[in-house]
C-alpha cells in the first residue's frame, strides 16, 4: 500500500487522527469503530474470598458457627449419609434403625457395622472405657444418648475388608526422553548445514564497504542461520537436565567412567541410564619389601625381595544401568492386571474430566467401588499424570495405578468457590498515524530514477504436530495480532488458573479457552486483569510491528538479488531545472482501540474431597449462576472435621442452625465478590459490566432459604451490559494499540538551495516575472471582456466609475458624474467586501479598509462593482 502526498499538511492531518487525507487517495469509506477486528476469548477464574476464621474457630467463645471437631468427625458425617441420615439421626427411633447386624470384639474393642445396599463392612475401633458397652442383641443403639456416647470413643474407622489399597506408578519418562532425543538429533543435521552456510556469509568479500542496511541484513541472516544449531544444543542440555530430575541420565556423547579398581564403564551416546548406588568391592595389590642376604666362604650378597599381597577394599559409588525404553508400558501393565483378575480402567484427562476410552467417568467408577465391595476388590484404575514438557507444553509423563480403589472421604483442603469469567478481547480500528522516516531518496535536477518498493509480509501459517512423545502438544505458529497475544500471554504468564486438580497427579484446572495457558493469582479483580491483558496486547502489537516490514530500494552499482513476495516499481523524474527533489517515505501505523468485555459468568466448586482416596484429584463441578443452591450444597462442611458451636446452638437443631449461619456468610461473600462487576451499587474497583437487581429478600431476618432464593433469582436475570472494562487507577490511560502497517506514506519536497550559478537563478526569476506578466495580461483581457459584456447586456446605468488603489487599505472611486447618495455595497469577483456611504455630491470618493486587501495588489486584476442598496444601481470597474 503506497500513499502519495504533496503537502506537509496532509501528514499533519493523518497524524492528528483524521482519515480524510487517506480517504481522498482511496475513495473508500471509513471503517466503523464499533466493528470488532481481532477477537480473543479468555476464560478466567476469580476465587470468592471466604474468610474461614469467621466460620471455623478453635474456641467456641469466638462465636463462629463451627469449631474444630474430633479427628473422625468427617467419618461420622460420611457414615450418617450412608445410613440415610444426612443431618444425623434426630430421634431415638432413628438411632435404633442404624444397624441390626452388628458384631464386635472386646479385645481390642472393635465394632463392625454395615450400611444399606452395600456389602462393605466398616470397622470401628473404640478406646477402652467403662462408660459405653455394646448390647448383646440388636439394636446397637437404644437412643440418641448412646449414639452420641459411642462416637466420643471412636478412634479410627477402616473399611478395607483386609484388602488394602495398593498404589504403583507406570513411568513413561524413558520413552519420552528417548523419542525427544531422536527428534532433536534429526534436526541437528539441518542446524549443521545452516551453520556451515552462515560461515560462508561471514567469509564473503565485498568490493566496497556495505551500507548500514546491508550490514543489518547480513547480521540478521547470519544470526538466524546460526541460531538453529545453538537452539538445538540448548534443548539437548535442557533435555538431559530434565531427565536427571526424573531420575535418569541421558548420555549426549560417549562417556567413560573409571571405577576405583581401574576398570571402566562405557556409556553409549544417546542411551538412557538409571543411576544407582552400590557398594563396590575390589582388592588392592600392595607389596612388602624383604632384604635378603646370602653369605659364602669367600663373599656375601644381598638383594630386596618384593612380595605382593591383596587388601580387600570397598566404596559406595554411583553406577549406571542401561534402560531399554518401553514405548507403551501402560499396555503391559493393563495386561498384567487383567491376567491377575482385575478390571482395568485407564483414564484420559479431557478438559476437566477423567474419562476412559469407553466414556466412563472416574466418579462413576468410584461410586461403583463404594457400593459394590466385590467389584472394588477386582478393580484397578490408571490415572494419568501430566507435567511440563522438557521442551515446551504439557505432556503425559506417567500413570498412577491404584488397585482396589475407594471413594475419598478425608478432605485435602477446605471447599473453594470460583466465579468463572468468559471475557472477550477485541480491537477496533481508530485511525492511521504517520510515524518515523523510513527512507529518503534524492533526485538531482533532471534525474530520472526507478524506485522498487519491496513488501515482505509474514502471512498466517498454522502447522500442527501431534506425537506421543515428550512434545505431545499442538504447536501453532501464526503471525497476526490475536495469535501474538496468545503467544505473549503464554510467555508473560498474565493469565489465571483456578487451582490444581491434583496434588499428586499433576492435574490443572482453568486454562485459557482457545488461547493460552498461564498462572497468576485468582484474587485479581477483572479491572486488574484488564490492565495485565493490555500489557500483553502491547507486547503483541510491538511483535507484529517488528514482523511487518517494507523496504524501499533504489538501483545502484552493486547488484543485489533479493527474493520477495511482492514488489512495486515506479519511475520518478525531477522536472526542476535547478533544484533537487527529495522523496520521503514515512512508516504508517494503524491505531486500534481495545476493549475487554464480560460475556458470561458461572460458578465452579471444589469440594475438597478426593474422587479416589490417595489420588489427590478433586474434581470441579460447574454450575450456572441460577444454580446457586446446588453450588452451596456442594460446599457443605459435612465431611470436614468440624462440629457446630455448642455455645450458640442447642443439641436438638445444632446441625441445621450452624449450616444456615454458614450459608448466610457464604452468600455474603458471594455478594461482596459480585460487587466487583456491578454497574450500580458496586465497589470502587468495579468493572461495571453487569446489572444485578433485588438480590436481597424482603426482610433481612428471613431464613437462609429466602436469601439463597433471592440471590439465585437475581442471578438468573443478570444482564451483561457489554461495556468495556476500564483500567484501574485515577488517571485513565488510553486503551489503544499501535500496530505497524505494511503501508508507506510518500511525500515530495523541492530542495531549498539552488544547484545553479547566480546568473541562471536571475534568469529564472526574469522568466518567472515574464510568465506572470503574460498571465496578468490574459486575466486583464478576460476581465475587461467580462465587464464589457456585462455592461452591454444591461440598461445604461447613466453613470460610470473608475477605481484606483492608493494602498492595500485605500481605494479611490472617480465617477463620470456625481453618484447617488446613500449606502453602497462593494463586490470583488462577485464576493461581498464591505458597505460604504456616499454623503456628498462630488465625483471623487475614498473607501478605507481596516486590514490589507490582497486584491488591491498591483500584480492582480480583478472585476469589481458597486451596488446602491435602495435603488439597485450597479456600476462596474476594473481594479
Amino acid at each position: 500500500m503506497l500513499h502519495l502526498g504533496a503537502e506537509a499538511s496532509e501528514i499533519a492531518e493523518i497524524s492528528s487522527g483524521g482519515n480524510n487525507g487517506l480517504r481522498r487517495h482511496t475513495n473508500l469509506s471509513e471503517l466503523k469503530p464499533e466493528r470488532e477486528l481481532d477477537r480473543v476469548a479468555f476464560s478466567r477464574s476469580r476465587e470468592v474470598e471466604i474468610k474461614w476464621d469467621e466460620i471455623i474457630s478453635d474456641d467456641s467463645a469466638d462465636g463462629t458457627p463451627y469449631i474444630k471437631g474430633l479427628g473422625v468427625e468427617y467419618i461420622r458425617k460420611y457414615m450418617e449419609s450412608l445410613w440415610g441420615y444426612p443431618n444425623g439421626p434426630q430421634s431415638d427411633a432413628e438411632a435404633k434403625l442404624i444397624d441390626k447386624n452388628f458384631s464386635y470384639s472386646a479385645d481390642p474393642p472393635l465394632v463392625i457395622l454395615t450400611v444399606p445396599d452395600s456389602k462393605r463392612l466398616f470397622y470401628f475401633i473404640v478406646s477402652y472405657n467403662n462408660e459405653f458397652e455394646l448390647p448383646v442383641s440388636p439394636p446397637i443403639f437404644q437412643n440418641l444418648s448412646e449414639y452420641e456416647r459411642f462416637w466420643r470413643y471412636v478412634e479410627t474407622v477402616n473399611s478395607s475388608n483386609g484388602d488394602p489399597i495398593e498404589m504403583s506408578v507406570v513411568d513413561l519418562a524413558p520413552a519420552i526422553i528417548y523419542r525427544q532425543y531422536r527428534e532433536l538429533r534429526a534436526l541437528e543435521r539441518l542446524g549443521d548445514a545452516l551453520a556451515a552456510n552462515a560461515e560462508k556469509i561471514a567469509a564473503r568479500e565485498f568490493s566496497e564497504f556495505p551500507s548500514a542496511a546491508e550490514l543489518d541484513e547480513l547480521t540478521a541472516g547470519y544470526t538466524r542461520m546460526r541460531s538453529v544449531k545453538t537452539d538445538i544444543d540448548v534443548k539437548l542440555e535442557r533435555l538431559r537436565d530434565r531427565a536427571r530430575d526424573l531420575g535418569y541420565y541421558l548420555a549426549l556423547s560417549k562417556e567413560t567412567i573409571t571405577l576405583p579398581d581401574g576398570s571402566k564403564d562405557e556409556l553409549e551416546e544417546g542411551q538412557i541410564y538409571q543411576p544407582y548406588l552400590t557398594n563396590f568391592a575390589w582388592q588392592a595389590i600392595s607389596y612388602r619389601r624383604y632384604l635378603v642376604r646370602e653369605y659364602s666362604w669367600f663373599s656375601s650378597s644381598s638383594w630386596v625381595l618384593q612380595v605382593p599381597y591383596a587388601t580387600p577394599r570397598s566404596k559406595v559409588i554411583t553406577r549406571y544401568q542401561k534402560v531399554i525404553p518401553d514405548f507403551d508400558p501402560w499396555s503391559e501393565k493393563e495386561h498384567e492386571l487383567s491376567s491377575a483378575g482385575f478390571s482395568v480402567y485407564r483414564f484420559d484427562r479431557i478438559g476437566q474430566r477423567y474419562i476412559t476410552a469407553q466414556g466412563q467417568g472416574i466418579e462413576e467408577i468410584a461410586e461403583r467401588c463404594d457400593l459394590d465391595v466385590d467389584f472394588a476388590k477386582r478393580c484397578a484404575v490408571m490415572i494419568p499424570v501430566y507435567e511440563q514438557s522438557l521442551i515446551s507444553g504439557e505432556i503425559l509423563s506417567r500413570y498412577i495405578v491404584i488397585k482396589r480403589p475407594r471413594r475419598g472421604v478425608e478432605p485435602v483442603h477446605l471447599p473453594r468457590l470460583f466465579i468463572e469469567e468468559e471475557l472477550l478481547f477485541a480491537t477496533h480500528f481508530h485511525k492511521v498515524e504517520v510515524g518515523e522516516l523510513v527512507e529518503s531518496i534524492n533526485l538531482a535536477p533532471g534525474e530520472q530514477r526507478e524506485i522498487v518498493i519491496e513488501k515482505t509480509t509474514l502471512t498466517e501459517q498454522e502447522s500442527r504436530r501431534t506425537a506421543t512423545s515428550i512434545s505431545d502438544l499442538t504447536e501453532t505458529d501464526r503471525v497476526d495480532l490475536s495469535s501474538e497475544m496468545e503467544r505473549e500471554a503464554t510467555s508473560s504468564r498474565e493469565q489465571t488458573t483456578t487451582s490444581s486438580l491434583s496434588a499428586r497427579a499433576g492435574g490443572s484446572y482453568g486454562p485459557f479457552s482457545g488461547s493460552a495457558e498461564g498462572a497468576t493469582s485468582a484474587s485479581q479483580t477483572t479491572k486488574q486483569f484488564a490492565r495485565d491483558l493490555q500489557r500483553v496486547a502491547n507486547k503483541a502489537s510491538r511483535s507484529v510491528t517488528r514482523q511487518t516490514r517494507q523496504e524501499v530500494k533504489t538501483s545502484s552499482s552493486i547488484k543485489t538479488n533479493v527474493t520477495t513476495r511482492e514488489s512495486t516499481k515506479i519511475t520518478i523524474t525531477n522536472i526542476n531545472d535547478g533544484r533537487s527533489l527529495n522523496l520521503l517515505f514515512y512508516q504508517l501505523y494503524n491505531i486500534y482501540r481495545i476493549s475487554l468485555r464480560l460475556e458470561r459468568m458461572s460458578f465452579t466448586v471444589l469440594s475438597g474431597r478426593e474422587v479416589i482416596a490417595g489420588s489427590g484429584i478433586v474434581l470441579p463441578h460447574v454450575y450456572k449462576l441460577s444454580q446457586l443452591g446446588s453450588a452451596l450444597s456442594e460446599m457443605f462442611l459435612d465431611f470436614l472435621p468440624v462440629s457446630p458451636n455448642p455455645d450458640l446452638y442447642s443439641a436438638s437443631d445444632k446441625e441445621r442452625r450452624a449450616r444456615e449461619a454458614y450459608q448466610i456468610k457464604i452468600v455474603g461473600y458471594i455478594k461482596e465478590t459480585l460487587k466487583e462487576y456491578m454497574a450500580t451499587d458496586g465497589r470502587d474497583d468495579s468493572s461495571k459490566t453487569v446489572e444485578i437487581s433485588d438480590w436481597d429478600p424482603p426482610n433481612s431476618s428471613d431464613p437462609v432459604e429466602k436469601h439463597v432464593e433471592a440471590l439465585a433469582k437475581a442471578l438468573n436475570s443478570i444482564r451483561y451490559i457489554g461495556n468495556p472494562v476500564d483500567l484501574p487507577g485515577t488517571v485513565q490511560t488510553e486503551n489503544s494499540l499501535v500496530v505497524g502497517s505494511p503501508g508507506l506514506y510518500l511525500d515530495a519536497f523541492v530542495g531549498v538551495r539552488p544547484g545553479t550559478e547566480p546568473y541562471s537563478e536571475e534568469m529564472r526569476r526574469v522568466e518567472l516575472d515574464k510568465r506572470l506578466a503574460e498571465v496578468n495580461e490574459i486575466n486583464s483581457r478576460a476581465a475587461y471582456q467580462q465587464a464589457l459584456a456585462s455592461r452591454l447586456s444591461r440598461v445604461s446605468p447613466s453613470n460610470s466609475v473608475l477605481g484606483r488603489a492608493q494602498s492595500l487599505r485605500d481605494l479611490e472611486l472617480t465617477f463620470e458624474e456625481p453618484p447617488l447618495q446613500g449606502a453602497w455595497s462593494l463586490y470583488v469577483s462577485d464576493a461581498f467586501v464591505c458597505l460604504f456611504e456616499i454623503a456628498s455630491e462630488g465625483i471623487s470618493h475614498k473607501i478605507s479598509f481596516t486590514s490589507d486587501q490582497s486584491w488591491l495588489s498591483e500584480s492582480k486584476m480583478e472585476l469589481a462593482k458597486i451596488v446602491h442598496r435602495e435603488v439597485g444601481q450597479e456600476l462596474y470597474f476594473l481594479i
